[in-house]
């Protein structure tokens, strides 16, 4: 079984001596103070609830990867392996 995204993130940040504050920093996903707390709860949620039917979107994949200068495919498929590492599908296998 294909362990979760955050997994790697926290490697990542422990590596960088990054809290899970800078790395939403990093992304860049706020406006205004309000909308930085609220991204951080959505980054802190998503790291630390391991449930299968989040999915990762597209905007925090593609900030993850901003701030890991990573490419956010590759969060992409971390998330989908560990997704389908259960037998479950994707979104788009279950809509199709």
């Amino acid at each position: 079984m294909s362990e979760h995204p955050s997994h790697f993130i926290y490697e990542e940040l422990n590596a960088r001596r990054w809290s899970v504050r800078d790395l939403v920093f990093r992304m860049r996903r706020y406006e205004s103070e309000r909308d930085w707390a609220i991204n951080q709860l959505a980054v802190e949620m998503y790291l630390d609830t391991h449930n299968r039917e989040i999915v990762l979107d597209i905007q925090m994949a593609q900030e993850f990867g901003v701030a890991f200068d990573i490419n956010p495919v590759f969060f992409i498929n971390l998330h989908e392996q560990w997704r389908n590492s259960a037998g479950d599908t994707s979104e788009t296998e279950k809509k199709g």
